[in-house]
């Protein structure tokens, strides 16, 4: 498991690298249509979400949330001065936020540290801060097989698609990014603070929420499964 406080000075050199990782920030960010929104970035990491949103929307507001200190800080630094983002402390089964709060949450690769067990709550905390309407623009690392360690379909479905990011990294020369995807292979394997999963499984949890008008949208190459699944609070 990653130590996401140490290794957030090095973060944006390497995963800047991946071509999937700006795609698919590029696709988050066009999704969001209404420019003077009100959002939540979910697990911000160093904020590349939401300089990316602020290129294209400037006038959207935006609170930045991440348990990790040292993400925080290369975040607070990033928007020091920028007056309509803000950067707290939280996670994803505690944002510090009110009830009906955003037009929009976003989140890139960050629910999949979210344990099975807490993915109910995750769901009903998203659908909290969120407004009626509002929608929920989550990308993350996902895989086409239900299971968990030990389980034999699963772990190759995990080793195929961490093999197909990592190759994808060789051809647009992400050198490290494609390293960083073979040393988080254990532990996914071994669901040590990370624990991938079918897109359907949080389908499931976010219905039971109250989210409906699902969608996926895979970033290429498919067998990489970076998606984004894109939802409505009803």
């Amino acid at each position: 498991m990653a130590n996401w406080d140490s290794f957030a000075s090095e973060y944006d050199r390497v995963f800047l690298e991946s071509r999937i990782y700006r795609k698919t920030i590029d696709t988050i960010v066009d999704l969001v249509v209404d420019g003077k929104s009100r959002v939540l970035d979910l697990g911000c990491g160093t904020g590349n979400v939401t300089a990316g949103l602020l290129e294209d929307r400037p006038k959207a507001s935006v609170l930045a949330v991440d348990p990790s200190e040292g993400m925080r800080e290369v975040a607070a630094g990033r928007f020091a001065g920028v007056e309509n983002v803000s950067v707290a402390a939280g996670d994803a089964l505690s944002v510090p936020a009110r009830e009906n709060e955003f037009d929009y949450v976003l989140s890139n690769i960050a629910l999949h540290h979210v344990p099975p067990e807490n993915r109910h709550d995750c769901a009903k905390e998203i659908a909290r801060v969120l407004k009626p309407g509002g929608e929920f623009i989550y990308a993350d690392f996902f895989c086409d097989v239900e299971g968990g360690p030990g389980d034999a379909s699963w772990c190759k479905n995990i080793i195929e698609s961490h093999t197909a990011y990592a190759m994808d990294c060789i051809d647009c020369g992400a050198n490290e990014m494609m390293i960083l995807m073979f040393k988080s292979l254990p532990a996914t394997l071994q669901a040590d603070g990370e624990h991938l999963t079918t897109e359907q499984t949080w389908i499931t949890q976010l219905q039971r929420a109250g989210f409906q008008d699902f969608k996926v949208i895979s970033i290429p190459p498919e067998a990489a499964c970076n998606r984004i699944l894109h939802a409505f609070k009803k």
